[in-house]
């Protein structure tokens, strides 16, 4: 929080004439012991705001730093390229095997042709069926040949696609990690700024303090102990008489005096000890 912010919170609202004429009361006076309560209550919650940014993003930091390097990422980028190797040996050999399937089936094809040329007229047929049979059977081990060969293709295609997607996220981690020591940097730097910059002080010296500020404390400090003491006017003779009225109101002149410190500034308290000097006046008086 800016100086200025600080002082918008405690700059009178209301003029000198306003005060002596009891139009309000002299806790709108500017206090010099506030405005520091306020600076120093605005620096500490700015330094704990630091502390738990900085804690953040150390953990962030710790975080994306064990997954890196052996972590995760590289683990699945390595398994990613053995699963791509894998992959393209089953599609050689799927290859390999389609190809000699056809070479075969060519090669039954061809006899088959030459047989049926020699025997036009239905001549010795056994090894003609024989080799009908064989010819389907190697279109058959061809068919299943190339569905290995697709098998693989895919299994090819899955495997670069896996390993782009954990070079992705390698990039992705390595771009976290340099934003994270970027984000912890700044916030330590920022911390250190704001444990070295000394709260400001103001040069302009505090306003004395005036006769009609001290004459209003004072009615203040007689308003409050009247509640007390006239509240029950016998017992408060009968202790002032017998010299218990401190010990006997104790609590009571307590709960007065809090009221009188939110209602009288520091500065004017420390101008004399007017609360004092009402409740002796108090103590030695009849009600």
């Amino acid at each position: 929080m800016k100086p200025e912010e600080l002082l918008s919170q405690i700059t009178p609202k209301y003029g000198l004439d306003d005060v002596q004429s009891d139009a309000v009361e002299t806790v709108s006076v500017l206090d010099f012991e506030e405005l520091e309560t306020l600076i120093g209550k605005a620096v500490e919650a700015r330094t704990k705001s630091l502390m738990d940014e900085l804690a953040v993003a150390r953990k962030e930091l710790t975080s994306l730093a064990a997954s890196g390097g052996d972590g995760l990422e590289a683990e699945a980028a390595e398994a990613a390229l053995e699963a791509e190797g894998r992959a393209l040996e089953a599609k050689a050999e799927a290859e390999q095997s389609a190809a000699a399937a056809e070479s075969l089936v060519a090669q039954l094809q061809a006899q088959l042709k030459d047989l049926e040329d020699e025997a036009p007229s239905g001549g010795d047929t056994a090894e003609l069926s024989k080799l009908q049979e064989e010819l389907e059977s190697e279109k058959s081990a061809n068919a299943l040949a190339k569905k290995d060969q697709e098998a693989a293709e895919s299994a090819q295609q899955a495997a670069e696609g896996a390993q782009q997607e954990a070079l992705e996220k390698t990039e992705l981690l390595e771009k976290q990690l340099l934003e994270a020591q970027t984000n912890l940097e700044g916030a330590e730097k920022e911390l250190e700024a704001a444990k070295a910059s000394p709260a400001p002080v103001s040069d302009e010296p505090p306003k004395p303090i005036g006769d009609s500020e001290l004459k209003h404390a004072r009615r203040l400090a007689e308003a409050f102990l009247e509640e007390v003491f006239m509240d029950d006017e016998a017992k408060s003779n009968t202790a002032i008489a017998d010299g218990d009225a401190p010990k006997v109101f104790e609590k009571e002149i307590a709960g007065a005096y809090k009221q009188y410190v939110k209602r009288v500034g520091a500065a004017v308290r420390a101008e004399g000890d007017l609360w004092d000097e009402v409740l002796e006046e108090s103590l030695k008086r009849e009600w």
